[in-house]
């Protein structure tokens, strides 16, 4: 393995004598643990209409995003959380782990004794998605079938709803989001038309050389102004879906011939019991 020729292995490279900055070799390796393999072995980019510094940065919205496949969006996460750095948490998870985890599936009481310690687990779905990600990233099309999916989606939903907290919805072109995938609902489309902007992801882009973006110097004082924030750009909005209004049909006279040849019943119900006396409660008994 060739060593680095700016620190020569060490990791870091020496500023002043009060200052070290972390070698790009090191904050090249934390940054490919970070946004985990198959993220990071993706394609690089020029440009991803996500983010653009000082522009857009769209991980600030609930997007419903539309893809080809989950390949096809890995070069634009690779240029987000490339961007977004070390101190940006993402959680990228799929219909069926939202499943898994609510039946409680992945909970410490469900593993064995002997892997309990040794395996991560999820008690529940604040466990999977909860408020140490600023974001999370829910793929579609996992599930074959299941009656519970859409209302398990839509907690998992409106608790980062609650927390204040982005979420993206990935849907793949072979797996649409439609009346009859086992992810759909009236009410979870409702939600998403509501509260997600839709983004479609086309599959040409122009790729680019690999770079490694240059380590911080971590050197930091609390009196450092803080800068200025920007306006960033919003993706339009997701059309509402069309709704049918209902519309009153007058009774044919056949119909009503029918309803008025049904015979009339007394009403039933309960009826008191007479009892000998009178008098009220003390009726019946000798003065």
């Amino acid at each position: 393995m060739a060593v680095c020729d700016l620190c020569g292995g060490l990791g870091w490279i020496t500023v002043n004598d009060l200052t070290r900055s972390k070698c790009r070799c090191a904050y090249a390796r934390e940054l490919k643990a970070h946004i985990t393999k198959d993220v990071a072995m993706a394609l690089s980019l020029e440009s991803s209409p996500f983010y653009e510094e000082g522009v857009t940065d769209l991980t600030q919205f609930n997007l419903f995003i539309k893809v080809a496949d989950i390949p096809a969006l890995l070069p634009h996460l690779k240029w987000v959380l490339t961007f977004k750095g070390l101190s940006f948490k993402t959680a990228r998870v799929t219909d069926a782990q939202l499943k898994e985890v609510w039946v409680g599936d992945q909970s410490y009481a469900m593993r064995s004794k002997k892997e309990r310690d040794d395996v991560v687990t999820f008690n529940c779905l604040a466990d999977l998605i909860g408020a140490e990600y600023h974001l999370v990233i829910i793929q579609l099309g996992y599930v074959r079938k299941n009656v519970r999916l859409p209302d398990i989606i839509l907690e998992a939903l409106m608790l980062r709803e609650a927390l204040g907290l982005s979420t993206w919805i990935v849907e793949q072109a072979n797996f649409p989001f439609v009346y009859d995938c086992p992810a759909f609902s009236a009410a979870l489309d409702r939600y998403i038309t509501e509260n997600f902007e839709v983004l479609t992801i086309k599959t040409g882009y122009t790729a680019a050389p690999v770079r490694v973006p240059e380590a911080p110097i971590e050197d930091v004082s609390l009196d450092d102004p803080l800068p200025e924030p920007r306006p960033v750009a919003r993706p339009a909005p997701r059309p509402a879906a069309p709704v049918e209004e209902a519309r009153y049909k007058e009774p044919s006279r056949s119909e009503w011939a029918l309803v008025e040849s049904q015979p009339k019943r007394r009403p039933g119900g309960w009826k008191p019991r007479k009892q000998g006396g009178g008098g009220g409660p003390l009726g019946g008994l000798d003065s």
